[in-house]
Order: structure tokens, then sequence, then C-alpha cells
């Protein structure tokens, strides 16, 4: 069994998408980890990726944006070797001061909102306000991490495409892992007829509560504090410091139902619906642990795994549904101890829902 208290400071904000809270996961739910198969990919994958880096269009892009703002861009790179000097940039009238690798990679994705010339109207320690198609809009994060922040609003900027994938106008979207409230309320904007979202976290709860009713008072949201994954009675961590925070088999903790897919779509009658799972180890137990028949109550599904996609595109497929793989990336993380991630985001298509002419 696996406990993880707090995640530390060496993750990108593109990871921190994934590496949320609520299922407690052990090793039988994982995608083959630490079988020789599951290593040799993951060293093979990590050493391409890092070669891949160096010749990055997108990399080299944000060093040139960098100079634009007359921002000492050597510091950046330098930074990204391991020389880890503190220094300050001013992008916007808006001071960085990089002293960790939290602020680093906030600094990071504040450029690449730039480079997608995606404006933030106003920013302060626990809100930021934007634009997005036409509507002014304030998520408050209650004093969380910039670099957390950003990473969930990728979305929102055109940075990240994932979401971009799904066919949400006028159907019902079940999303697991509401955070912030942010993936509800973009499904919504982007013309979803009713959104069902789960966030177990009673901190993030409240603050995803209170952004939709702030930013979308009148839309068919539905939040519920609660988790996804096989169905009991779990206990996660009350008050995290971090999106990134939470997992936890610690007794004490606050006690949160654990829902599988059957279970969510019988009770909240779902069908021809979309599907998001963004939920650290919890898309392999829940997939397992619902039915081919609730799985085929959704015509797309978009799942964030990190153990690596094998399970999830065998158990889809079997399901009568078609896979791609999206993104793959490789990350060594101080997880408890060094844990090998495969990142895999994988996009599904029910084919049993398309119609040929």
């Amino acid at each position: 069994m696996i406990t993880v208290n707090k995640f530390r400071n060496s993750y990108t904000a593109e990871q921190q998408l994934i590496l949320y809270r609520y299922t407690i996961m052990d090793t039988g739910n994982l995608d083959e980890y630490g079988t020789l198969r599951y290593n040799l990919t993951w060293v093979l994958g990590f050493i391409f990726e890092r070669i891949k880096f160096i010749f990055s269009i997108s990399n080299w892009s944000i060093l040139y944006l960098a100079s634009k703002y007359r921002q000492r861009w050597y510091n950046i790179v330098l930074w990204r070797l391991g020389i880890k000097r503190p220094f300050v940039a001013l992008v916007d009238g808006r001071k960085f001061k990089v002293t960790s690798d939290q602020d680093y990679y906030a600094l990071i994705e504040y450029l690449k909102f730039r480079r997608k010339e995606f404006k933030i109207e106003s920013l302060n320690a626990s809100s930021i306000s934007f634009e997005y198609r036409g509507k002014k809009l304030t998520f408050d994060f209650d004093g969380l991490h910039l670099r957390e922040v950003f990473g969930l609003l990728q979305k929102f900027t055109g940075v990240q495409t994932w979401y971009d994938k799904l066919d949400v106008t006028n159907k019902t979207v079940l999303d697991i892992g509401a955070n912030l409230g942010d993936t509800p309320i973009y499904f919504f904007l982007r013309g979803a007829s009713k959104v069902i979202a789960l966030e177990p976290v009673p901190k993030f709860y409240q603050l995803a509560l209170n952004n939709i009713n702030n930013n979308c008072p009148d839309s068919r949201i539905i939040l519920l504090n609660q988790a996804a994954g096989r169905p009991r009675i779990a206990e996660i961590e009350m008050c995290p410091v971090s999106i990134s925070s939470g997992l936890t088999e610690e007794t004490g903790g606050y006690k949160v139902v654990v829902h599988n897919l059957d279970e969510l779509v019988s009770e909240h009658n779902i069908k021809n619906a979309i599907l998001k799972v963004v939920c650290v180890g919890c898309e392999i137990e829940l997939l397992s642990n619902s039915s081919e028949d609730a799985i085929k109550a959704f015509n797309e599904i978009l799942i964030v795994g990190i153990y690596g996609s094998r399970k999830i595109i065998l158990k889809l497929k079997r399901c009568g549904f078609s896979t791609r793989v999206l993104e793959k990336h490789y990350y060594l993380l101080p997880i408890g101890s060094k844990r090998k991630i495969i990142f895999s985001v994988i996009f599904a298509k029910n084919n049993s829902m398309i119609v040929t002419n």
C-alpha cells in the first residue's frame, strides 16, 4: 500500500494536472508497475524525452519570449540544468521572484500564456481574473502557489488542448476531479447541457463551489463532495496545503464516499455522455470496478493515467471503444520513495455511438 502525505517541489505545472489526491491505491491497481517490461519502457522513454527536450521548438520559443521581455533568459536555462541561482523576472509589470522550483515553473507557465497571447486581467495572492469566450472569470484559490493555479488554468489559455477533443455540446459531462471548479466551468462554457463533478477534498470542494456560484450561477453544474474508484468509505486529508496533497491511508482523516461508474450512472441517469477522469491512480481502479454497461454510457472518454496506459486501453477496447494516446511523458517523481511515472493522456470514442452514412 502507498502513503503519500505531500508532493514536493520538483514537478512541472503540466504534472500538477495529474497529481491529485483522492483515491487510496495499492500495487494491484497499478499498470504492471515495477515489472521488467514497465521499467524498460520507462528507462527508454525517459532517455528519449530528455533528448527531445533539448531540441523542442516550444522550449526554445519560451527562451526567445523571455529575451523579448528583456529578461536574463540564461537564468532560465541554468535553473533547468540544475544551477539554481535565485533571480527576479519582470513580465507585464508583474514581478516573479524565483527561489524554488515552484517559482520557476510558475514563471515558465506565465511565459507560455503570453506566447498564446492570453492575458490575465488581475492577479493577487488569493484570486485570478481573465476573460474566456467573452466572459470574465474570477477564480479564488486561497493562497495556492501560482504554479498550481497556472497549471489548472492551462485549458483556458490554449496551452493545453486535451479537453478540446471532447464534444461536450448539449451533452452531460461526468467530471472526476473538479479541483477549483475549473473543469466544470470550462465544460459548461463550451456548451455542456449538464456537468456532474466530483471533488472529495473539503477545502477544494468549497473553493470549487464558490467559483462555480460566482462565475456561472445559473449553470446546470452539480458539484458532489465525493470520490471515484472502488465503492467504499475512504479517508482523505481534510485541508491540504497543495493541490498535490492528501493521498493518505492514515486514520482520522475526512471520510468520503467513493463511487464506481455503475453507481454514478444509475443515480444521475447518465447516458450518451462524456467522461473525464483525472485522479492519480484511481483511473485503473475505477474502470476495473465498473461494468461494461456503465462505461458504454459514455460517447467519449478522456483519462489521464500515471502508471502507463496498457490496462486502461485494454479495458476500453473490450468495451467497444477506439483509443488514442494524446500525450505520453516519463518522469521520476519523489513520491515517498522515487517512483517511475509513465504519464499518459488517453482519448477514447465509443464505436457503437458512431453513426455512418
